[in-house]
């Protein structure tokens, strides 16, 4: 059947073999399907986004987070974006977001760790991702980067 979940699952498909102008294609489709599924406006914002059109990136990811206030992957696809941007705040104060709504998703402990250690509040960020790597203990990339972060601060 034509729906909109179903476009964005051939989206994602497309997506994962970096065929990112094809998933747009999808993506919109899904959303002229159903404008209110914020799952195809958060796909349509990292196709976006892998193709380095930011504002238009930006645009999808608000969408999805005002049609899905109450989600948190809609505020990390916004948080990525921006981070992306650079705007290193913006996107700390949607991975807050995301963890009020999913607090002990290590993911995002980890990426807003990471995130305020590019915006030098090297505390911030050891505190985060300690708890990612609390709710990780076997993850070695995560111990890596606590580590980096940790050798800043002590520099």
């Amino acid at each position: 059947p034509d729906s909109a979940p179903c476009r964005s699952r051939y989206a994602q498909a497309l997506c994962g073999q970096n065929r990112w102008e094809e998933a747009m294609v999808e993506y919109s489709r899904a959303i002229s399907i159903d404008e209110r599924y914020h799952e195809a406006h958060e796909g349509m914002a990292l196709a976006l986004l892998h193709l380095k059109k930011m504002p238009e990136a930006i645009s999808s990811a608000r969408k999805a987070v005002a049609l899905a206030p109450n989600n948190a992957d809609s505020h990390s696809v916004l948080a990525k974006v921006l981070e992306k941007k650079g705007d290193y705040d913006g996107a700390a104060t949607q991975y807050k977001l995301a963890l009020k709504l999913d607090a002990k998703n290590p993911r995002l402990h980890q990426a807003l760790g990471l995130v305020l250690a590019d915006a030098g509040d090297l505390d911030g960020a050891i505190a985060e991702l300690m708890t990612a790597s609390k709710l990780l203990p076997n993850d070695y990339d995560l111990k890596l980067q606590l580590h980096s972060v940790l050798q800043k601060r002590n520099k």
